[in-house]
């Protein structure tokens, strides 16, 4: 509470409510299977946050306290308010849902790639429920505020009659930028930075370390890699003795990260929302290498980043890579990103927007 306070100004009351942990490997499978027992109108990873007593606590608050507006960030806090497998909207409350990603499509790709029978259903039950769930938010919510334009798209499909902005993701761009990207003890370090158990992070960097680093690595024994992230990164076990590959795991500062790495690797190839692996990058002026749809919803174009979207591009890029062209492209990215992306000038946007909006109404006193 005294960090939200100190760092954002926060004058208001700040409750705390926490779900059971998740578990790694084998007990967060059985603790899965378990809500699909237990819940099974509720997509599994909505369910987490379903509990008796995290809903008991969140009423508990709307009962006690006079709030106008809900602000949900992301999706699954919403399921504080679930019932029957939807969205329930509670009394005269005004709703926000500040959307991070289009979740349903994680599970339909899931399903796509699944080759075992049982599994695929398993994966298409999961993906028509979060159909259902994702679909009920759209629609009763009375305000979307989306990271990217893609997913407001792809919004409109699920829900027609939604209301939609454009709310990107917002970085300090504030204070001196790391100096220029230098060799660090001779090796050029590439960094991948992200949480590890997220789906599209987990299976791009997987494909990255199999496909393609081997042979890059043999190609040119200057480079290395830094791999950070939380999130359980049981399947990263076998992959530990990588050459010239270091793994961090959660690190608490990422600047030190940036100060030493020459560019961001950002191996994805589905997904949705922007991705801050992207972003973030730019505000060290660092350079990024990405898939083409890794840099969806960031602003850049293929003028302030490389691009290498089949194994064969990857080697290309990496076997040509030039700690003066890094450079070079790692200020272009952060002349781009920096006046549009501007936490500052992206939060009094957003702020206007709800006090504008027809449907958003944040002036009664006690608003929360």
């Amino acid at each position: 509470q005294a960090s939200l306070r100190r760092e954002f100004g926060f004058s208001g009351q700040v409750h705390v409510l926490r779900r059971a942990g998740v578990g790694r490997g084998t007990a967060r499978q059985i603790r899965d299977l378990a809500r699909l027992i237990t819940k099974p109108s509720l997509p599994v990873t909505i369910a987490r946050y379903s509990s008796g007593a995290l809903k008991a606590g969140f009423q508990g608050l709307l009962a006690t306290e006079t709030y106008t507006m809900l602000v949900f960030d992301g999706l699954h806090g919403a399921a504080l308010l679930s019932a029957g497998g939807e969205f329930a909207k509670s009394g005269g409350l005004r709703i926000v849902y500040r959307a991070h990603n289009v979740e349903t499509r994680l599970w339909q790709r899931a399903a796509g790639q699944a080759t075992n029978p049982v599994e695929r259903k398993l994966l298409e039950r999961q993906h028509k429920l979060m159909l259902r769930f994702e679909t009920s938010m759209l629609a009763q919510a009375d305000l979307v505020a989306a990271v990217s334009a893609e997913d407001i798209r792809a919004f409109r499909e699920m829900a027609p009659g939604g209301n939609y902005i454009h709310t990107p993701i917002g970085l300090d761009f504030g204070g001196p930028a790391p100096p220029p990207p230098t060799l660090q003890d001779g090796k050029l370090k590439l960094l991948y930075l992200g949480r590890l158990d997220w789906p599209p992070n987990r299976d791009g960097l997987k494909w990255f370390l199999d496909k393609v680093w081997l042979r890059a690595a043999e190609r040119r024994p200057d480079l290395a890699l830094v791999i950070a992230g939380s999130g359980d990164d049981a399947w990263l076990k076998g992959r530990r003795g990588l050459e010239r590959v270091e793994f961090l795991g959660r690190v608490e500062n990422v600047k030190p990260l940036y100060h030493d790495c020459a560019a961001a690797i950002v191996p994805v190839f589905y997904g949705s929302g922007a991705r801050l692996k992207v972003i973030e990058p730019a505000r060290f002026k660092r350079a990024v290498i990405s898939t083409g749809m890794g840099v969806e919803g960031s602003l850049l174009t293929e003028a302030e980043y490389l691009r290498a979207d089949t194994e064969n591009e990857w080697h290309e890029i990496l076997a040509s890579l030039d700690l003066g062209a890094l450079t070079r492209l790692g200020e272009k990215a952060r002349a781009k990103l920096e006046p549009a992306l501007d936490e500052q000038r992206i939060a009094a946007a957003f702020a206007t927007e709800l006090g504008a909006n027809p449907h958003i109404s944040c002036t009664s006193p006690g608003t929360g």
